[in-house]
């Protein structure tokens, strides 16, 4: 598929899907994002991240029995069960491995294959398939249960942090962030009928942000995940 801009900018050439990545609708990556190129392959105009009219960093401090204190890039400071709608409920904790047990972990994620994901991602995926919209689950054929370095990561999560008493795991998946290709994760909210209430992460490779946005108050909280920072 050639394509040329409305404005008179050079064609550009869309190669097979095989080539492309795997963002749909209102996704993008850096692979996608020339509009013209969008237009071409069916692709939506992507959708930014809402204009926040408060954006605070959030800083955890263990003696306040889980709240944390958000500063405000204009310079307030409030409390994070303080806000409009209380910012509740998450954990971060640092160092949950070492970083020769993270370059352990790093080799065994990277022994698996990695598939395309949207908005830039590549990721693995380890659990069942899920018809969210009928609630049903399938087991792929190939399913052999969780990756060996699932059950020794899950013990050293369970060991280093608290509220993980009867934690089942309905599923593993690695996501892997390229810069170069602006990977991202579109604001979005996890379904807990499959997940439940509680989900873990682990940031590794490098140190990361978790953005969460709350529409009524128009509030973003930016939460600084350290490498080897368990969430």
């Amino acid at each position: 598929v050639t394509a040329g801009g409305r404005d008179g900018s050079p064609a550009l050439t869309v190669g097979p899907p095989s080539e492309r990545c795997s963002c749909v609708g209102i996704r993008s990556c850096a692979l996608c994002a020339d509009l013209s190129f969008r237009e071409a392959v069916g692709l939506h105009r992507p959708r930014g991240a809402p204009q926040a009219l408060a954006t605070g960093t959030l800083h955890f401090d263990a003696a306040r029995g889980g709240c944390g204190l958000v500063h405000f890039d204009e310079g307030r400071v409030v409390s994070s069960d303080k806000l409009p709608v209380p910012f509740l409920g998450l954990q971060v904790v640092p160092d949950v491995i070492s970083e020769a047990a993270e370059v352990a972990l790093l080799r065994d994620v990277e022994a698996w294959p990695w598939l395309p994901s949207q908005s830039g991602r590549m990721k693995q995926d380890f659990g069942p398939r899920a018809n969210f919209k009928r609630k049903l689950l399938k087991l792929p054929d190939e399913w052999t249960g969780l990756p060996d370095y699932a059950h020794d990561l899950l013990h050293r999560l369970r060991t280093a942090c608290s509220g993980l008493e009867g934690f089942e795991v309905a599923e593993l998946s690695a996501l892997q962030y390229d810069a170069s290709r602006e990977a991202n994760h579109a604001l979005h909210v996890d379904d807990t009928w499959l997940w439940g209430e509680t989900i873990i992460g682990v940031s590794l490779g490098c140190a990361s942000v978790f953005t969460f946005y709350n529409a009524e108050s128009s509030t973003a909280i930016r939460v600084p995940l350290p490498r080897r920072s368990a969430y």
